[in-house]
């Protein structure tokens, strides 16, 4: 569960800069990240400033888990380098 939260993170963190998600994650994880963040809060999928929010990280981070994993799978879903926050509200980066 924590590398999924990675992947999820990484959308929170690398969406404002993003030109396209997909540029940044797996086309299978687009809509998940793309539906979790909007039925989930108020955030605009450019906003990180929102997404550093620690209850709509929490949101969206349920919002997206299972659908992320199930679209994607476990390998997809943790194959990718990512800027993540950590339990204390840290970023920091995780390369796998």
């Amino acid at each position: 569960m924590k590398t999924a939260s990675i992947l999820i993170a990484a959308s929170m963190a690398g969406a404002v800069a993003a030109q396209k998600l997909s540029d940044y994650f797996p086309e299978c994880s687009i809509s998940c990240l793309e539906q979790g963040t909007t039925s989930a809060t108020d955030c605009s999928l450019n906003d990180a400033v929102c997404f550093c929010v620690q209850s709509n990280y929490e949101a969206i981070y349920n919002a997206e888990l299972s659908c992320v994993l199930k679209a994607c799978g476990a390998d997809v879903s943790v194959g990718k380098s990512a800027t993540v926050i950590d339990e204390d509200g840290q970023f920091s980066t995780w390369t796998n």
